[in-house]
């Protein structure tokens, strides 16, 4: 009896080292990542970064095995999953880019892990990077404090403190605000509000960002929304105006999707697109017809995208589709809706404002369309409720997103 006891202590302490190793694997996975994304953002070249992103979908992998071995996936999510990693490697393979491969990696590594905690190190580097960029910009240590260059047309000098680009840098604080909103917009101070809204103010003064400015002030705007929605004595008639917040938001969003594609078919040829381009979007239609070949256009789209589609630009959910292909953003598309409605499902009104919202963004700016997961904390947020995108299950009682999250 006793030998059988001690066994089962032998297998109970190994499985206890395996979980902690997983973990381990995990938490030094996104520090990597987190610390890849700091470094792109300044002015250092980092030759490394193919090996570090091949080391972190490495130590994704080993926790994603562990999930494997200790039973933590059900035979139909298996399925799903191995779906989802076939058709990684197909766009890989085909379009030379393996970051739908990492990603759908790195969101089943994070089974287990606390949502809230991983957000929390998203905003922490973010937040300790920038302010690090900054300050080396403006001791004269590395990068520069602004650049005077061609704008919109009109030559003007605006501050980029240490990222190269003022607009890189104001999006990147509206990507730290919407964060802030999500892990913090229901039990902070109210006089923050007004607070970022007057930050928001006077980066574009400085920066001139006129899509950091948006991306600030929808977070900031919506957040407050809900936050006075979250006091109102009456529950179900509280429920009824978050949800038509997101039901705009979605609107939005679907409209640009359809005049996004409209853009790419047609041009400028359409009076209307022309005038929404040139008024709105700085003329980030005309300048994809600007390409020699027209990159981005309907003529450069394929089925999972190409070694030759290398361009960057704006847009982009079209980068998306230029990049990986019309299958894969499809699929991307389709989650992206999916998600936003299983958050309305779980009355998770803050991560489903947050989704439309960099969905809405993502129209006009590509910051969250890149290789880099550390840019990406919508992966974190999609985590929890993948089974459930899937079709596969609800959200398991112990990875509740909108208890995490919220």
């Amino acid at each position: 009896m006793s030998r059988t006891n001690s066994t089962k202590s032998r297998t109970a302490a190994a499985a206890a080292v395996l979980k902690n190793l997983a973990g381990l694997a995990f938490w030094i996975g996104l520090g990597v990542e987190l610390l890849i994304m700091v470094i792109e953002k300044s002015s250092l070249v980092n030759p490394y970064e193919g090996l570090l992103f091949r080391l972190t979908f490495c130590l994704f992998s080993a926790k994603v095995l562990y999930l494997f071995y200790a039973g933590e996936f059900q035979k139909k999510e298996l399925a799903a999953y191995a779906v989802l990693i076939a058709l990684g490697v197909l766009s890989w393979r085909i379009s030379g880019r393996n970051q739908l491969l990492r990603f759908t990696m790195f969101m089943l590594a994070c089974r287990g892990e606390d949502n809230r905690k991983v957000l929390k190190a998203f905003l922490f580097s973010m937040i300790s990077g920038t302010a690090i960029l900054a300050l080396l910009s403006l001791t004269g240590v590395m990068g520069t404090v602004t650049v005077t260059a061609n704008f919109d047309g009109e030559v003007s000098r605006r501050f980029c403190f240490g990222m190269g680009n003022p607009n890189s840098f104001q999006i990147m604080i509206g990507a730290i605000v919407l964060l802030t909103m999500v892990l913090y917009g229901k039990t902070m101070g109210k006089i923050w509000f007004p607070a970022l809204m007057l930050l928001d103010v006077v980066l574009y003064v400085l920066c001139r960002s006129l899509m950091g400015t948006g991306l600030i002030a929808l977070a900031v705007l919506g957040a407050w929304f809900l936050r006075i929605q979250e006091e109102k004595k009456d529950a179900q008639q509280a429920a009824q105006q978050n949800l038509v917040l997101c039901s705009v938001l979605k609107i939005v969003f679907a409209a640009g999707i359809l005049f996004c594609i409209a853009g790419a078919v047609w041009g400028n040829t359409l009076p209307w697109i022309d005038w929404i381009d040139a008024h709105l979007l700085s003329g980030r239609i005309a300048s994809i017809w600007d390409f020699t070949f027209h990159d981005g256009t309907l003529s450069t789209w394929t089925w999972f995208g190409s070694r030759l589609n290398d361009r960057f630009f704006d847009l982009g959910w079209i980068r998306v589709v230029y990049w990986y292909g019309v299958i894969p953003a499809s699929l991307v598309l389709w989650m992206t809706f999916r998600l936003e409605r299983c958050m309305e499902r779980h009355r998770d009104f803050t991560g489903c404002m947050a989704v439309m919202i960099v969905s809405v963004f993502t129209l006009m700016e590509a910051h969250f369309v890149s290789e880099y997961i550390g840019r990406n904390y919508m992966l974190v947020m999609m985590a929890p409720y993948l089974p459930e995108i899937l079709g596969i299950r609800p959200a398991a009682e112990n990875h509740s997103p909108k208890a995490e999250i919220s």
